[in-house]
């Protein structure tokens, strides 16, 4: 699909978030069932356990990278467990379509278990964390299974590195079996209407290297959250109540507009970006001189400049992907980025 003929990133996403987290300190956010709380389930605040139209899972223990089906990859121990490549299984040529540079990459390939979603879904997003070195980069699919018992094809969510010197991170438009449709970063049903459903579905990751060389892609992550949330016209408003403040810094994408416009000219086009690098920030990631120095030394918070050239996705013409935002935000030490949505914001 053309960015023409997107709904609003804002309707899309309205109820998506990108939560950084430092280290483990997260897991409820990030998508891995915690004891007592069920995926696809909340506690209210009279500590009832209410349904919640949101499932996640995430693959990021050894176990976890153990259980997939690798093909020329490999898991790792350590502090942050990862999958990595092993041993090259075949070399591909890939045609970039925003530079029309061909080049070839030696690959490896990781496939997840089955995952039956605990809340059958009429959208599904996946995200990933990853450190994606010069010369690497990694694409995720997703092939789902409809409550009617047919399969979707396997849909491509996402081309992604974290530099943008090798490919240009980029979301593939045109992708649907007449039943869903992927927009941008989202696998959607159709018609929810009819009752058709995202029942389960499997992830697949494909690592992607220099030939020759001993570089490799590690993934820490790799999940998606599935959702099945009424039309948001159709939800009342909430009470108003007491909320808390997050100190985080404050930065604003208005001050960017007509900055940069090979990323979308700042102002508004960049509310994603300078919300995750807020975040980013407030769990204690910072970018160092270097990393900067390609910002125009007269732009304030060159920061935000950096985030929104980090997020970028060249297909969608934009800021907004989210799973690009959560990749970003994990390229820092220390932090995990996962895309979900909230049952409150209490």
């Amino acid at each position: 699909m053309s960015r023409a003929e997107l709904p609003s990133r804002r309707s899309l996403l309205a109820a998506a978030v990108v939560t950084a987290v430092a280290g483990s300190a997260g897991p409820a956010s990030a998508g891995t069932p915690t004891a007592g709380t069920p995926t696809g389930h909340a506690t209210d605040t009279a500590g009832r356990t209410a349904a919640r139209p949101v499932d996640n899972r995430s693959w990021t223990s050894y176990t976890d990278w153990r259980g997939g089906t690798a093909v020329g990859t490999r898991a790792v121990v350590g502090v942050r467990p990862g999958l990595l490549i092993a041993r090259p299984v075949g070399t591909t040529d890939y045609t970039d379509p925003h530079t029309g540079r061909t080049a070839a990459w030696e690959y490896a390939t990781w496939t997840s278990p089955v995952h039956r979603l605990r809340v059958p879904a009429t959208e599904v997003i996946a995200s990933w964390n990853a450190h994606t070195p010069a010369g690497t980069w990694l694409q995720t699919e997703l092939k789902g299974t409809y409550s009617d018992g047919t399969d979707t094809p396997w849909y491509v969510m996402g081309r992604w590195a974290a530099g943008d010197q090798d490919i240009r991170r980029t979301s593939v438009d045109d992708q649907s079996d007449g039943k869903s449709t992927v927009w941008t970063d989202t696998l959607s049903v159709d018609d929810a209407a009819s009752g058709l459903r995202v029942v389960s579905y499997r992830l697949r990751l494909t690592l992607h290297r220099r030939p020759g060389t001993r570089l490799t892609p590690t993934v820490w992550r790799l999940g998606a959250m599935g959702s099945d949330i009424p039309d948001r016209f159709t939800v009342p408003a909430s009470v108003p109540g007491l909320a808390g403040e997050l100190i985080v810094p404050r930065y604003s994408q208005e001050i960017h507009k007509g900055q940069y416009p090979e990323y979308d000219n700042g102002g508004e086009a960049w509310c994603s970006p300078t919300s995750s690098q807020m975040i980013i920030e407030y769990w204690g990631g910072r970018l160092t001189e270097e990393q900067l120095s390609w910002v125009d030394p007269s732009y304030a918070d060159p920061q935000i400049c950096h985030a929104a050239r980090h997020t970028f996705d060249h297909q969608y013409e934009g800021c907004g992907n989210w799973p690009f935002n959560a990749a970003y935000a994990a390229t820092f030490d220390g932090l995990a980025g996962v895309v979900t949505r909230l049952g409150s914001l209490t």
